[in-house]
């Protein structure tokens, strides 16, 4: 029988599930750790001839910023993630503050148009802007059968479970380590089943193809298998990439990245209204001492990708932080996500975005209620980010960005009729009050003038936040990396001192060592003290 929605069915086994995504999750989160030493992804054809080796060469010895990159035989293009337009089958309403993007290529040179069997890179999927809200589709998704979660029995799959029931599922198969054990399993059945479906709730290590698979071929045949939602995934013990070791990889990528495969091939005979994969914002764009959990991420976006090629249903959608459940009840944590722009979505506004990406077939996408004005600054401000620029040019001017202040001038006044010895001595106690206002303190003693900003706790967002608050006293347009290129009170006062009076003669030289530029200590993604899933994507 054809596919409802004119996919092909498959007429024999898969191959079996790309791998090469998980070094792209892996690669994003180093480019965050390691920025002075990173160089970039290269995704390449199976088979790289003349052409493409040299195009590959060229691209490696060229003066440019891109450092993702796919060669295919059509050209060589450059990964972006963009906010697209409304969907043609949609209307265009929202509500609340999550936004969705999607990632694409822009081609690098002049090239054939892509041939409809070229694979695209296996590390992404391409997305698409489905604008969250209620569903408008004229035939929304629905399912009947069963329904398998795994992470069922936590507070996102009991969200998940209600959504199913809700959708047209008969019955619910929670799978969970801890299973009925787990605390509140026995409400969730309890709610479930007064919705009028049958619940099971099973504990299952998902990463045992075995365990897996007798849970599946249990299932009643009046109650076929229709429909997966792969939650499942643990990120405690994650380190930075220095710091992991194969074992630690190991059990990190076990949850996530082999439940899928299991998933997958286990499933690949059945058939199936959706696959749907909760990836995360650390497989879009990194985050900073995550690399296993990325490394993860990314790979159930090559999932869905493999699957769709192969004519089977795959949706993986990259979320961001949920709210309700997990950092949403931690004030601390939330308090520091949302400095860093990154807030939590709306759980139903995030569900009605999932319900709209099944609607229109969509095989991946990006959901997060991220403030792009307040992050892009502290996430570019050790690197560019030529992935994230295309929203960097269509984000309103933030703070970051205002017009220089009208006291700006005023200053440079003040300053310019002092001796130089006394302007070096203000313009070094205006750095060291600034910064010390910035970490909390009371006074510019807390920060000494020779010590690394970095050392005194100094990372991404901190880093901007000081920039902002200079840029505010001086009017100079100060760059986010001040903090990286400049390490200390003294530096970052002797830049403010060239750039307020580039004709001044040069202060007397220091024997000083300057601190190589290099990654904050608290990389730009995820709040210290945070390894959660749910506190940052």
């Amino acid at each position: 029988m054809p596919d409802p929605r004119g996919r092909p069915r498959r007429t024999r086994r898969p191959r079996p599930p790309p791998r090469p995504g998980t070094l792209w999750g892996l690669g994003r989160v180093a480019a965050l750790e390691h920025p002075a030493l990173w160089g970039g992804l290269a995704d390449l054809p199976d088979t790289v001839d003349t052409r493409c080796g040299a195009q590959l060469a060229a691209l490696l010895t060229a003066d440019a910023t891109e450092d993702q990159l796919a060669l295919r035989a059509s050209g060589a293009y450059a990964r972006r993630l963009v906010a697209a337009g409304e969907p043609a089958a949609v209307k265009s309403t929202r509500t609340g503050g999550t936004s969705v993007t999607g990632a694409t290529g822009r081609r690098l040179d002049p090239a054939d148009e892509p041939s409809e069997a070229e694979p695209m890179p296996t590390g992404d999927t391409n997305r698409r802007l489905l604008p969250a809200g209620e569903p408008t589709a004229a035939n929304p998704w629905r399912t009947g059968g069963t329904v398998l979660v795994t992470g069922g029995t936590g507070a996102l799959g009991s969200r998940l479970a209600h959504w199913a029931v809700a959708r047209g599922a008969v019955h619910v198969l929670l799978l969970s380590r801890r299973g009925p054990d787990a605390p509140g399993a026995d409400t969730l059945a309890k709610q479930l089943t007064e919705l009028g479906a049958r619940v099971t709730v099973a504990a299952c290590d998902i990463a045992d193809q075995d365990a897996l698979a007798a849970h599946l071929d249990a299932l009643p045949a009046e109650e076929p298998l229709t429909a997966v939602i792969h939650a499942a995934g643990v990120s405690d013990g994650d380190s930075d990439t220095t710091s992991l070791t194969p074992d630690t990889l190991q059990t990190l990528l076990s949850a996530k990245l082999l439940g899928a495969r299991h998933l997958h091939e286990l499933t690949a005979d059945r058939d199936l209204d959706a696959f749907v994969l909760f990836s995360s914002g650390a497989a879009s764009w990194g985050s900073g001492g995550q690399p296993a959990y990325a490394a993860a991420n990314a790979y159930l976006d090559a999932l869905a990708a493999h699957r769709r090629a192969a004519g089977l249903p795959a949706t993986s959608v990259a979320w961001g932080a949920w709210g309700e459940t997990g950092m949403a009840t931690e004030p601390g944590l939330a308090a520091e996500l949302a400095r860093r722009g990154v807030h939590p979505m709306d759980p139903d506004t995030a569900l009605a975005a999932l319900q709209r990406a099944l609607d229109e077939d969509v095989s991946g996408l990006t959901v997060t209620a991220t403030d792009w004005a307040a992050f892009l600054p502290a996430f570019t401000a050790a690197r560019p980010s030529p992935l994230l620029s295309e929203l960097a040019r269509a984000t309103d001017a933030g703070p970051a960005d205002a017009p220089d202040p009208e006291d700006g001038p005023g200053l440079r006044d003040r300053l310019a009729e002092l001796p130089d010895v006394e302007r070096t001595r203000l313009l070094l106690d205006l750095v060291r009050t600034e910064a010390a206002a910035t970490l909390g303190h009371t006074g510019a003693d807390a920060v000494p003038a020779e010590r690394a900003l970095r050392d005194l706790g100094f990372d991404s967002v901190s880093a901007v936040d000081l920039r902002n608050r200079l840029k505010a006293v001086t009017g100079l347009a100060l760059p986010a990396s001040l903090v990286f290129d400049h390490p200390n009170a003294t530096a970052v006062a002797a830049h403010l001192r060239t750039e307020l009076f580039p004709d001044a003669p040069p202060p007397p030289t220091r024997a000083t060592t300057r601190t190589p530029r290099s990654a904050p200590p608290s990389p730009p993604c995820r709040p210290r003290g945070c390894a959660r899933p749910d506190c940052w994507s």
